[in-house]
């Protein structure tokens, strides 16, 4: 074992050791969260400093303590459920589970809702990742985005998301490819930029162009029989009707 990956190993054993001391602290359920890959996970997004990631592990542990994403019920997020316009549908050739948001829908459910729609998503495909799986990948198509007037919650919605996704599940986004988005979320976009890390951004792909060209792309990283048919693939498992099953 070299120089490098023992430090990994002593700073791993590091961290638990100090967040384990907070033990009695925090309920059971809450604790399981503290797995050796999790660990390294806090330590990767705090570049291996110790005591920063534990700082970022114990707030998120507070967070969960209070917020529960691990329990929250389909009867709570009933209203976006049913919209369709975030779900999770098969997996790209590195097995990670791929989650796609396709902005256009009329959406009435209020931020709070929004957002706990979202924490659901990733606890329930955080469920389904495969063995030796850690990240997930994201799709935005903004192809209906500009058919209905623009969200007055966006911006808000968004900065409450991304605080949450970067702060308390952090080294879980393997990728982001942004598809046709219009002019308005590219401002957006920028203007939650300084909210956003600069590891994440480096994981963001912007792309536009016909079906053909979206499908060649999206075809180099997700097999046919995992990519919607919607993209040229086979998989058909997406919402249609109100009717919506994120699997």
């Amino acid at each position: 074992r070299g120089a490098k990956e023992e430090r990994k190993m002593s700073s791993l054993e590091n961290l638990r050791q100090r967040i384990f001391a907070e033990e009695a602290t925090y309920p059971t359920d809450v604790m399981s969260y503290c797995t050796d890959e999790c660990l390294a996970r806090y330590l990767r997004a705090r570049e291996g400093e110790v005591e920063a990631a534990y700082k970022m592990l114990k707030s998120s542990l507070d967070w969960r303590s209070t917020y529960k994403p691990h329990h929250i019920s389909d009867s709570q997020i009933q209203g976006p459920l049913k919209i369709g316009t975030m779900f999770f549908s098969g997996f790209d050739n590195q097995n990670r589970p791929v989650i796609y948001v396709r902005p256009g829908a009329h959406n009435p459910t209020c931020v709070d809702e929004r957002v706990m729609y979202v924490v659901w998503m990733m606890e329930h495909v955080i469920s389904e990742m495969r063995e030796g799986v850690e990240q997930v990948s994201l799709i935005m198509d903004f192809s209906e985005f500009g058919k209905r007037a623009r969200d007055p919650d966006s911006r808000q919605t968004s900065q409450t998301v991304i605080n949450i996704l970067q702060n308390h599940y952090p080294e879980r986004l393997g990728s982001a490819i942004i598809m046709n988005s219009p002019w308005y979320f590219n401002l957006l976009f920028k203007m939650i930029s300084p909210f956003i890390n600069a590891n994440t951004k480096k994981k963001v792909s912007w792309i536009s162009g016909d079906q053909h060209q979206i499908h060649q792309i999206l075809s180099q990283s997700i097999d046919p029989d995992q990519l919607l048919t919607l993209y040229g693939g086979t998989n058909d498992k997406y919402p249609k009707t109100s009717e919506v099953s994120p699997k």
